[in-house]
């Protein structure tokens, strides 16, 4: 495995976790990914005023298609920021 792909994967699995882990600066993005995908509040059974985007998106990681859309959006959420660092190194 290349540098670039280590970088890659230890970022995406940071994300992953800080999803996990109800970290703000992980949840609020994958939500908004989410949201976009029209699956934000899949997997909530009953919505309630007191409810918050955390709690949709912990509702949906308990749903079974939540480990690959994760694991999706935290690559490539991982590959732009590379891309990104790689650009301002260059340029």
């Amino acid at each position: 495995m290349s540098y670039r792909e280590r970088l890659i994967r230890e970022h995406a699995e940071r994300l992953r976790e800080g999803v996990y882990d109800g970290e703000p600066d992980a949840v609020a993005p994958f939500a908004e990914y989410l949201a976009e995908q029209g699956s934000l509040g899949h997997g909530v059974t009953e919505i309630k005023a007191d409810m918050t985007v955390a709690d949709l998106v912990d509702a949906y990681l308990k749903s079974g298609a939540a480990q690959l859309e994760l694991s999706a959006w935290a690559r490539i959420v991982a590959e732009d920021a590379q891309e990104d660092a790689e650009m301002r190194m260059a340029g």
